[in-house]
């Protein structure tokens, strides 16, 4: 692979190499495809996709899905394997947690933050982002349904891209459900990037809507790169909303600082900023929604199919599964003790028929509509910038609870829309000196976010950018310009 290198740079022929060419990269532990290396070498047919669960160690797949055909074909080398939380989204419901972004299974343990070992590298993908943030590889494939790009991202002090779901490719993306897949599609995750820059997600997203996507999967329409969107997103030529914190899980005094100074750069730089709030009500009814069609068509089939397998789920789904089908009367007597913020919290956690979920399918598509309408329609915002997280990566010893605060990643996740996130700072001493944080609940969640953050110091802090269906392009071209400013 050296020597075809050597051979075109010295033919002046070395545009003509695919993007990624040589580059070795990690996928994330569901993605099936076909382990091969050069032909010149040992071939090693076979590699099987484990989604963190004992029963699918033994399974290998004899193709590419869509993505891995994509990247190969651009060159890249498939060095490695990313670790994932158990079944691609962990679930604890320790008080607090609903979906818990942490990796860590039974098959491949836990994954730590190389930021800081005691801290969590988020997850699902947080192998992937950990595994760029400590230059083991330049560059990841993962995949995001409620936030599994974009947390890994900011906790590990790197940048990802959640594309449009619909606009790339899922196929080959594995379920722990008996036939790998999920038939419910009203909210699907999207293969994107991890990488230290905008311009390394760039070109994950160009090879991801290549021409050849809609001959790979039919059901993905073929779509060109923007380039007019992405310049003006660069140019002041688009409108900026701000969402600052959510009234559900406040942000820390370090957030709220960088939310301020991106703010501040943007209105610097000439672009038009408008400060936009989504109310209490709104979030919680996103959560209801979100999480009552995420269980009942994912979460809860799946833990089912690895007790069926005979696999021994985490203690967190035999929790939630146990949770999940008692009784209202059970239910109301194990939730006495909490407080009304946690009973919140729980309400999004019980069984529902399917008569009942096909109800909740309806209202998601008037919800979907009138957020959309709030966000961005009436004010013709182009991008929404809003925190990643209420603060930086939380302890591992803390995962449990504090891995399911979620809300600033499910309602774009429910809109189905293009997010990228982005490291923007870092927390600093003055950061943790005095309130360093604060909201109106004063319950336990609140004394375990505060002990978290108190020895943070100098760990990532990032936010998100989020645009309209199918314009991922503003939202990359936005990322560039405040990365930009950011190296100034």
């Amino acid at each position: 692979m050296d020597g075809k290198r050597q051979q075109y740079i010295s033919e002046e022929r070395q545009n003509d190499l695919p993007p990624l060419f040589g580059i070795p990269i990690s996928v994330k532990d569901l993605v099936s495809y076909q382990h091969e290396i050069e032909p010149i070498q040992l071939e090693e047919r076979g590699k099987m996709v484990t989604i963190g669960c004992a029963h699918l160690c033994q399974h290998k797949f004899e193709n590419d899905c869509a993505t891995i055909r994509l990247y190969r074909e651009a060159g890249a080398i498939f060095l490695v394997r990313g670790n994932v939380s158990q079944v691609r989204m962990k679930m604890q419901i320790l008080s607090q947690c609903v979906l818990t972004v942490h990796s860590e299974n039974p098959v491949w343990g836990t994954s730590k933050n190389p930021k800081n070992q005691l801290r969590s590298c988020g997850g699902s993908s947080g192998g992937d982002a950990a595994l760029v943030a400590s230059k083991c590889i330049p560059f990841a494939i993962g995949s995001d349904l409620g936030g599994s790009i974009r947390i890994p991202a900011t906790f590990n002090g790197i940048c990802g891209f959640k594309p449009t779901p619909g606009r790339v490719s899922i196929k080959g993306c594995r379920a722990v459900l008996p036939n790998g897949d999920s038939p419910f599609k009203d909210i699907d995750a999207s293969p994107g990037p991890l990488a230290n820059s905008v311009d390394d997600l760039v070109i994950g997203f160009k090879i991801q809507i290549n021409d050849k996507i809609s001959e790979i999967d039919h059901r993905v329409e073929k779509s060109n790169f923007d380039n007019e969107s992405f310049q003006q997103a660069q140019q002041n030529k688009i409108k900026i909303g701000i969402v600052k914190s959510f009234e559900t899980v406040p942000v820390s005094k370090a957030m709220i600082r960088v939310m301020t100074e991106t703010e501040d750069m943007l209105i610097k730089l000439g672009y038009e900023v408008i400060t936009t709030e989504i109310s209490y009500e709104e979030l919680m009814n996103v959560r209801r929604v979100f999480l009552g069609l995420i269980l009942g068509h994912f979460m809860a089939p799946s833990i089912k199919e690895m007790f069926d397998q005979f696999d021994e789920p985490l203690e967190s789904y035999k929790f939630l599964y146990n949770y999940y089908y008692k009784s209202n009367k059970e239910r109301e007597q194990f939730k006495q003790s909490m407080s009304e913020r946690e009973r919140d919290r729980m309400k999004a956690l019980e069984s529902v028929s399917m008569k009942e979920l096909f109800i909740l399918l309806i209202e998601m598509r008037k919800l979907c509509e009138d957020l959309m309408i709030m966000i961005f329609k009436e004010k013709d915002i182009d991008v929404i910038i809003c925190p990643n997280y209420h603060h930086s990566a939380f302890t591992i010893k803390n995962a449990d609870i504090l891995g399911g605060l979620l809300d600033y990643q499910h309602i774009w996740s429910l809109l189905q829309l293009p997010c990228g996130s982005l490291t923007v700072s870092t927390v600093n001493q003055e950061d943790l000196l005095r309130q360093i944080y604060e909201d109106k609940y004063n319950d336990e969640l609140t004394r375990l976010i505060k002990e978290d953050i108190v020895n943070s110091q100098g760990l990532p802090l990032g936010i998100q950018l989020i645009g309209q269906r199918f314009q991922d392009e503003k939202v990359l071209g936005l990322m560039k310009v405040i990365e930009k400013q950011l190296k100034i």
